[in-house]
């Protein structure tokens, strides 16, 4: 099986909580799936910090989306998926509310790799790629290979079973 773990953002340095739990999950599976990672980079700064995940992630394919190079804005998905949040906790009072705000050529991107890769399943980390489910392509939406998403806990929990 061969898995993609599409992340909003590098899951290095492990400067936060969220990064540290997608750090652990991968670091525990790569020596157990056949994985290909996905996140955005926001900024040339970041860059420093990907041959050093690399070397801690040896079996895992990694895609860095370099999103500095594509903008078609001032605004980065990072920037939007937070001011996104914002407003919906504080304005609507909602815990989150799913609303896509991907550029195009991200989307072109994370299919791109599924197809070159030949991904059987996909796993979306967090809520705020919740809509990137329905740009996948055909072959991942459909029989034999039906697109999964899971949250890392439950990935976790089946491969141990396997």
């Amino acid at each position: 099986m061969k898995l993609l773990v599409v992340l909003p953002w590098m899951p290095y340095p492990l400067n936060d909580g969220g990064k540290q739990g997608s750090f652990n999950m991968l670091e525990q599976l790569q020596y157990k799936l056949d994985i290909v990672l996905i996140y955005p980079v926001e900024s040339v700064n970041q860059l420093k910090y990907q041959m050093e995940l690399q070397e801690r992630l040896l079996n895992i394919k990694i895609y860095p989306f370099e999103y500095y190079h594509h903008k078609g804005n001032v605004f980065s998905q990072f920037f939007l998926f937070r001011l996104h949040r914002l407003l919906t906790k504080k304005i609507l009072k909602q815990p989150y509310l799913a609303t896509p705000v991907y550029e195009e050529t991200y989307i072109n991107f994370v299919n791109d790799v599924i197809l070159k890769e030949k991904i059987d399943v996909v796993q979306n980390e967090y809520v705020e790629l919740l809509y990137l489910v329905y740009t996948l392509p055909q072959h991942v939406k459909t029989p034999p290979t039906p697109k999964i998403i899971l949250p890392r806990n439950m990935m976790l929990i089946i491969v141990a079973k396997i």
